[in-house]
Protein backbone atom coordinates (compact mmCIF):
# COMPACT_ATOMS: atom_id res chain seq x y z
CA UNK A 1 0.00 0.00 0.00
CA UNK A 2 1.58 3.28 -0.90
CA UNK A 3 1.47 6.24 1.24
CA UNK A 4 -0.13 9.45 -0.31
CA UNK A 5 2.77 12.45 -0.74
CA UNK A 6 -0.20 14.89 1.18
CA UNK A 7 1.12 15.58 5.13
CA UNK A 8 -1.36 15.35 7.40
CA UNK A 9 -0.30 14.99 10.75
CA UNK A 10 2.32 15.28 12.38
CA UNK A 11 3.86 12.60 14.78
CA UNK A 12 6.47 13.15 17.36
CA UNK A 13 8.75 11.36 18.82
CA UNK A 14 12.38 9.77 19.22
CA UNK A 15 13.75 8.21 16.21
CA UNK A 16 17.12 5.96 16.66
CA UNK A 17 19.77 5.15 14.53
CA UNK A 18 22.36 2.71 15.23
CA UNK A 19 24.62 5.61 17.14
CA UNK A 20 22.32 8.82 17.35
CA UNK A 21 18.39 9.93 18.17
CA UNK A 22 16.58 12.25 16.71
CA UNK A 23 14.04 14.11 18.55
CA UNK A 24 11.89 15.69 16.34
CA UNK A 25 8.52 15.63 14.11
CA UNK A 26 7.59 13.38 11.08
CA UNK A 27 4.85 14.38 8.67
CA UNK A 28 2.65 11.87 7.70
CA UNK A 29 -0.63 11.24 6.01
CA UNK A 30 -3.58 9.39 6.84
CA UNK A 31 -1.85 5.65 7.33
CA UNK A 32 0.57 7.14 10.39
CA UNK A 33 3.73 6.14 10.55
CA UNK A 34 3.49 2.39 9.43
CA UNK A 35 1.76 4.34 6.29
CA UNK A 36 4.87 6.51 5.19
CA UNK A 37 7.40 3.13 6.08
CA UNK A 38 5.96 0.86 3.95
CA UNK A 39 5.70 3.76 1.14
CA UNK A 40 8.07 1.62 -1.21
CA UNK A 41 7.77 4.91 -3.74
CA UNK A 42 9.99 7.12 -0.86
CA UNK A 43 13.24 5.88 0.92
CA UNK A 44 13.41 9.50 2.65
CA UNK A 45 11.31 10.75 5.94
CA UNK A 46 11.36 14.20 6.48
CA UNK A 47 11.58 15.71 9.87
CA UNK A 48 10.46 19.07 11.34
CA UNK A 49 12.25 20.98 14.83
CA UNK A 50 14.72 18.08 15.18
CA UNK A 51 17.37 17.78 18.25
CA UNK A 52 20.23 15.09 17.65
CA UNK A 53 22.43 13.64 19.97
CA UNK A 54 24.35 10.51 20.80
CA UNK A 55 22.67 7.97 21.84
CA UNK A 56 25.43 7.31 24.83
CA UNK A 57 25.08 11.20 25.35
CA UNK A 58 21.31 12.33 25.06
CA UNK A 59 21.45 15.05 27.33
CA UNK A 60 24.36 16.83 24.90
CA UNK A 61 22.28 18.22 22.31
CA UNK A 62 24.76 18.04 18.89
CA UNK A 63 22.69 19.74 16.52
CA UNK A 64 19.02 21.34 16.02
CA UNK A 65 17.35 21.23 12.65
CA UNK A 66 14.59 22.85 11.20
CA UNK A 67 14.14 20.34 8.62
CA UNK A 68 15.92 16.93 7.87
CA UNK A 69 15.82 14.15 5.70
CA UNK A 70 17.00 10.81 6.93
CA UNK A 71 17.04 7.73 5.07
CA UNK A 72 13.93 4.92 6.37
CA UNK A 73 16.72 2.50 6.48
CA UNK A 74 19.32 3.94 8.87
CA UNK A 75 16.44 3.94 12.03
CA UNK A 76 16.89 0.78 14.35
CA UNK A 77 13.49 1.60 16.49
CA UNK A 78 11.16 4.65 16.92
CA UNK A 79 9.50 5.39 20.12
CA UNK A 80 6.03 7.06 20.29
CA UNK A 81 3.99 8.76 23.10
CA UNK A 82 0.32 7.97 21.42
CA UNK A 83 -0.08 4.06 19.51
CA UNK A 84 -2.42 5.93 17.46
CA UNK A 85 0.70 7.40 15.36
CA UNK A 86 1.12 4.06 14.39
CA UNK A 87 -1.73 4.73 11.93
CA UNK A 88 -5.16 3.34 11.74
CA UNK A 89 -5.75 0.10 13.74
CA UNK A 90 -7.35 -1.06 10.52
CA UNK A 91 -3.64 -1.17 8.90
CA UNK A 92 -1.99 -2.86 11.73
CA UNK A 93 -4.99 -6.07 11.40
CA UNK A 94 -4.19 -6.06 7.95
CA UNK A 95 -0.79 -7.45 8.10
CA UNK A 96 0.25 -5.30 4.71
CA UNK A 97 2.79 -4.24 6.52
CA UNK A 98 6.75 -4.91 4.63
CA UNK A 99 9.06 -2.54 6.64
CA UNK A 100 7.63 -2.58 10.14
CA UNK A 101 7.73 -5.15 13.15
CA UNK A 102 5.98 -3.32 15.67
CA UNK A 103 6.13 -4.18 19.32
CA UNK A 104 4.05 -2.36 21.84
CA UNK A 105 5.48 -1.52 25.30
CA UNK A 106 3.37 -0.21 28.10
CA UNK A 107 5.24 2.00 30.96
CA UNK A 108 3.88 3.16 34.68
CA UNK A 109 5.38 5.66 36.35
CA UNK A 110 7.82 5.10 38.75
CA UNK A 111 6.99 5.82 42.68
Amino acid sequence: MAELARITNHISGDFFTHTFRLTGRLGVGNSGLVGVLNDLTNSLMEFDDVYLSRINEPDKILAHYDSTHMAKTAFEFVLLQNRDDLGPAAILATGEMHAVSIIQLEATPLG
